[in-house]
């Protein structure tokens, strides 16, 4: 079955505090009012709160599932391709991605 945002959607809402949403009217996924995944950005992709470095290991390590457009490169996300993403990632990318917009929330207070 090949892998969508709603199989996204199933795996964060797991998650502690993590609420289904939207963002400039495309699904997304947020925890206390933060962003930590969104589609609809890049086609065939999600995007996903990831810390710059990370992201940058993830892209090197497999360019064909992660990658960023300039629009994303200042910031901290990284685009997933659904095609070739392994199931098995997504727990873990998305708990780091909770983390992640978790920390942007403390530092803005």
């Amino acid at each position: 079955m090949p892998l969508t945002f709603d199989s996204i959607r199933a795996l964060a809402l797991k998650l502690p505090d993590v609420e289904d949403s939207t963002a400039y009217g495309q699904p997304a996924l947020r925890v206390k009012g933060k962003i930590l995944a969104a589609t609809g950005h890049e086609p065939g992709s999600f995007a996903i709160k990831m810390p710059i470095d990370r992201r940058d290991e993830l892209i090197a390590a497999a360019p064909d599932t992660y990658h960023v457009t300039d629009h994303y490169r200042p910031h901290a996300w990284v685009l997933v391709r659904y095609a070739t993403v392994h199931p098995d990632a997504l727990p873990e990318l998305l708990r780091t991605a909770r983390q992640t917009a978790l920390a942007a929330t403390k530092r803005r207070r």
